[in-house]
């Protein structure tokens, strides 16, 4: 059975790992793919673009950077 929340999470958590080693511009949609080995067709169900994407990506990491922030 699909579990269309941790999709869409493993797809967030891998694509804020790519952006931030290779950066938004450098990042294609195929290193994506590959990443997450998922389709392109599955990705753009989940996002409307690579913006929106990058959008929810950057929001993870901001949620994960304070979450060990407030930790220390």
């Amino acid at each position: 059975m699909r579990n269309p929340q941790l999709t869409r999470d493993i797809i967030i958590n891998e694509s804020a790992d790519l952006f931030n080693t290779k950066g938004y511009k450098a990042t294609s949609l195929s290193d994506i793919t590959t990443a997450t080995g998922f389709t392109k067709g599955a990705i753009y169900k989940h996002f409307k673009n690579k913006e929106d994407l990058e959008q929810q990506a950057l929001r993870s990491l901001s949620k994960r950077m304070s979450n060990i922030l407030l930790l220390k």
